[in-house]
C-alpha cells in the first residue's frame, strides 16, 4: 500500500483533545491511548468509550491528511475514525456518530446520551472542585 512509518509529530492541539477525552469524558489512560508514533497512516489516538473503539486523528485548523492517512482510512475495517481539530470538534463528532449514514457498526443506541451524560457529570464535578474551567 505504500504506507510509510514516521516518528510521532503530534499537532499542537493534540494535548487539548486528549485532556478533554480523559477529563471531560472520563476516559482512563488505558481507554485514551496516544498512538502518534505508530506511523503507517494510523491515527493519533485510540479511545474506548461506551463499548466502542474510536480512532481519532488530530489536525490543526489548516491541517491536511497525508496520503498514508487517507490510504489507512480507505482500508480500515474497524470502528469509526474521526478527524478532529480540537476538543469541541471531538465532542460534536461523538454526538453525531449515531446520525451517520451508513450507521456506525455496533454503536449502542444510547451513545449520544452517554457522551452528554459524561460531559454533564464532569461539569458538575468541576463546579464543585475548586472552579476549574471547561476544557
Amino acid at each position: 500500500m505504500g504506507w510509510r512509518r514516521r516518528g510521532g509529530h503530534p499537532d499542537a492541539n493534540q494535548g487539548d483533545v486528549l485532556k478533554f477525552a480523559r477529563k471531560r469524558l472520563g476516559l482512563r489512560k488505558d481507554n485514551a491511548v496516544v498512538t502518534t508514533g505508530i506511523g503507517y497512516g494510523f491515527p493519533d489516538n485510540v479511545f474506548g468509550f461506551h463499548g466502542l473503539t474510536i480512532l481519532v486523528e488530530v489536525k490543526g485548523p489548516d491541517g491536511k491528511l497525508r496520503q498514508s492517512q487517507l490510504d489507512f482510512m480507505a482500508t480500515w475495517d474497524g470502528g469509526p475514525i474521526l478527524v478532529v481539530d480540537g476538543p469541541e470538534d471531538l465532542f460534536q463528532q461523538l454526538i453525531d456518530l449515531d446520525k451517520r449514514t451508513p450507521p456506525v457498526r455496533a454503536l449502542p443506541a444510547d451513545f449520544g446520551a452517554a457522551v452528554l451524560a459524561a460531559l454533564a457529570a464532569s461539569a458538575e464535578g468541576e463546579s464543585t472542585a475548586g472552579g476549574r474551567g471547561a476544557v
